[in-house]
């Protein structure tokens, strides 16, 4: 994002897998544990230092110099720099040795002798193709040279290839920074493995156009672009990697005549295959079975094969499998269980709580409005356990089926809105920061608490009985939001959201189940709330008594 907002150009996100190594770097190196010992001296049981003025800035701009220009003070601006940018350093040589990209080529490749802007000071000027004020002072304070052998990189740096008329996507030609060196880097902390160092990764192998092309170098000085000799402006990182060719790659023949025998030697060795598979089981159903048992086998695989021979059948052993227990029951089935006594206990209970808060009221069916319809009632049962697995308790649950609704004529608004986990983890920290005290409260039969909007009748549940003995006769007018109806979220929200603002709080601008009070904080999530307030408060228990 720094990069980004200082120099947009050169930021794209083809360049995020270079980012993130360099994060993952910045923690091993930067990340103290409680004893001061970062993750790369854990991990290697050695101790050395960390030089501050080694770390540079990520997507910075960096200019590459020559050899030559490596003891020069103060090297030409127009010639002997070449602008690239900065994406970490090398793993696969020392640990100073900067991994720059080359926007022209879309070359990434290590340098040894760079100039660093670290503050994106010299940005303004690139783009106005102007020498920076402050080049002499980069060049005596922002210089690294990570090694005193002499390397040509910045020459091929600066070159482009121009094989075939685009960029070359092999590790070798002008591209290749470090596959013809004979002697490796010298390096304290690390050792390259081979010579396939970063300078063969190329971005611009998505690319199918070529580049600007470049000439040789002069005396001391990097090598320019012919194109771009007199100006240091730079197109858009993004720009560059979406540029495409119109030309048409069209195989050889010598491609042509290898892919034709290949196909050939492939459908001949399928064709023989199928061929001896074929006859292996035509010889096997000749065979004359010789007892009632073989005869009853061959049937059978008979049955079972398959076009190509192979038996298509079942283990045996399948039948005998069940499924998973998840303690949750219809009622069908809840009266197959050995516990049933307990969910018929349980279904005693449900009724007598609605009952008694005067859910619903029994209404003879003659007494519905003309056009009205029922709906169903239906019965989930669930054997609630602790952790350890030993059942806790027996729940059951009347619901109405609010699949037989419909929209405009028993429901309008459904929509019920949650707290965001993103407030709650915000919340939580906020509290173990300043020693907060946090509780949690669940409200018994939620949804019933609110009142309906509309009229909704329900025919009478299993395990009900009508005064005359009809249950046909008589239907349930559901004064309260039941379990199961489209509406029942939506009015509890509605009624929680009330309540808690004529108890003084005020819901977030950001969150609209988060509520504000001077000395407190709730956090809705359907029918559990999370409570914040400060420790030796009864802020919390007020709220709940009232």
């Amino acid at each position: 994002m720094h990069a980004n907002r200082n120099w947009p150009e050169m930021t794209s996100t083809i360049l995020w897998p270079y980012a993130w190594k360099e994060i993952e770097r910045r923690n091993n190196h930067f990340s103290y544990n409680a004893n001061g010992i970062h993750p790369e001296v854990d991990f290697g049981n050695t101790k050395y230092s960390i030089r501050l003025r080694d770390q540079h800035t990520w997507g910075c701009p960096v200019y590459v110099l020559s050899d030559e220009a490596r003891d020069l003070k103060s090297p030409k601006w127009d010639a002997k720099a070449r602008v690239g940018v900065f994406l970490g350093y090398s793993q696969s040589h020392a640990g100073s040795v900067a991994l720059v990209l080359n926007p022209r080529t879309l070359h990434v490749s290590p340098q040894y002798h760079v100039i660093f802007d670290d503050t994106f000071s010299t940005v303004p000027f690139l783009r106005r193709s102007e020498k920076p004020p402050n080049w002499t002072d980069l060049c005596m304070n922002s210089r690294a040279i990570a090694t005193n052998e002499d390397y040509d990189d910045a020459t091929r740096w600066a070159t482009e290839p121009q094989e075939h008329g685009s960029l070359s996507s092999s590790a070798e030609g002008a591209g290749d920074f470090s596959s013809d060196r004979s002697n490796p880097v010298p390096s304290s902390s690390m050792v390259p493995n081979s010579s396939d160092s970063e300078g063969e990764i190329q971005l611009a192998n998505q690319l199918k156009s070529s580049p600007p092309s470049a000439s040789g170098s002069e005396g001391a000085e990097v090598t320019r672009d012919k194109s771009n000799s007199n100006s240091h402006k730079i197109s858009s990182l993004d720009n560059i990697s979406r540029r495409t060719s119109s030309r048409t790659h069209k195989p050889t023949s010598r491609m042509k005549n290898t892919y034709d025998k290949t196909l050939k030697k492939t459908f001949g060795l399928l064709t023989i295959f199928g061929l001896v598979c074929n006859s292996a089981v035509t010889v096997m159903h000749s065979l004359k079975p010789i007892s009632y048992a073989q005869r009853v086998v061959l049937q059978a695989e008979r049955l079972n094969t398959m076009y190509d021979g192979t038996i298509n059948s079942v283990h045996h052993a399948f039948a005998s499998m069940t499924g998973a227990d998840n303690g949750v029951y219809t009622l069908k089935d809840v009266f197959k269980q050995d516990d049933r006594a307990d969910f018929v206990a349980a279904m005693i209970n449900e009724v007598e709580d609605h009952e008694s808060r005067e859910h619903w009221t029994m209404i003879p069916r003659s007494n519905m409005p003309a056009g009205a319809k029922s709906i169903l009632s239906i019965w989930s049962f669930k054997r609630k356990r602790f952790p350890d697995g030993r059942v806790m308790k027996h729940k059951a649950r009347l619901c109405a089926h609010g699949g037989m609704q419909t929209w405009g004529e028993n429901y309008w608004e459904t929509y019920a809105p949650v707290v965001n986990w993103l407030s709650v983890r915000i919340l939580m920290i906020v509290s173990i920061i300043h020693d907060l005290e946090t509780r949690s409260m669940d409200f018994i039969l939620a949804f019933p608490q609110a009142e309906l909007d509309t009229d909704v009748f329900m025919e009478l549940p299993f395990g009900f009985e009508a005064p005359c003995g009809n249950n046909k006769a008589y239907v349930l007018k559901l004064n309260k939001s039941l379990y199961g109806l489209k509406q029942a979220a939506h009015n509890w929200f509605k009624t929680l959201d009330k309540g808690l603002q004529d108890r003084g709080f005020k819901p977030s601008n950001i969150d609209r189940c988060v509520y504000l009070r001077k000395d407190c904080i709730v956090l809705v999530y359907v029918d559990e709330c999370v409570l914040i307030q400060r420790k030796n408060s009864t802020s919390v228990d007020s709220l709940i008594h009232s």
